[in-house]
């Protein structure tokens, strides 16, 4: 018998209990591209926010965090120029810094985010203009929502603290990290966890289950 599975993302996978414990709230800021030849994305939700700021995005180049948020692009009418070999904002930052310094890019992104692309692509040298587009924030959600034996899927350090603000945490439930930062914020918060092997929504609840 498969395990249930509670995925706590905005974004829902039909195989698994939806109950998203974070929100983006999409700003409402003036963007201006046009000494831009290319932009980053490091979540779907950056997609979703700066198409609702401007249709200007889709004519430049898109460099991609992963597959989840190159679907997104493509699905918005947007082009993806290259897709992260892993995942994660840092590998991201590192291979453009090493194969497409010269460009000039526009990295649209959250108030708070984990990873140290702006850090890796500044000592290098590239040329960034980033602009906070959206927020995160808490949903309330009911422990009673979640089945006894399941295996949680947090898909951010965001999920985690959003989590763990309202639920205390039960030895019967299963942890499962989309990926390293999120691993690292279960371990700030003492919660035994595994690490899906890909870092994909469909693939962590896949590994949830399968636990």
């Amino acid at each position: 018998m498969k395990r249930p599975v509670v995925l706590l993302s905005p974004t829902p996978v039909a195989e698994a209990i939806h109950l998203p414990v974070i929100a983006p709230v999409f700003l409402d800021v003036p963007i201006d591209l046009s000494d831009r030849d290319a932009v980053i994305f490091t979540s779907k939700q950056a997609v979703y926010a700066l198409e609702k700021l401007t249709p200007q995005w889709k004519k430049l180049p898109a460099f991609s965090v992963g597959s989840g948020t190159s679907e997104a692009i493509r699905a918005a009418g947007g082009t993806v120029f290259y897709e992260a070999s892993r995942a994660y904002g840092d590998t991201l930052a590192e291979e453009i810094a090493a194969g497409y310094a010269d460009r000039r890019f526009f990295y649209p992104r959250a108030a708070k985010v984990v990873s140290h692309l702006e850090g890796i692509l500044a000592q290098s040298g590239v040329d960034l203009m980033s602009q906070i587009v959206y927020e995160t924030r808490c949903r309330s959600i009911d422990a009673g929502s979640i089945p006894p034996r399941a295996a949680i899927v947090f898909t951010a350090p965001s999920t985690v603290a959003c989590f763990c603000d309202q639920i205390a945490w039960q030895p019967q439930w299963v942890a499962v990290a989309i990926g390293d930062r999120t691993a690292e914020a279960l371990t700030a918060h003492h919660i035994p966890h595994r690490t899906a092997p890909c870092p994909s929504l469909s693939a962590a609840v896949a590994f949830g289950a399968a636990i």
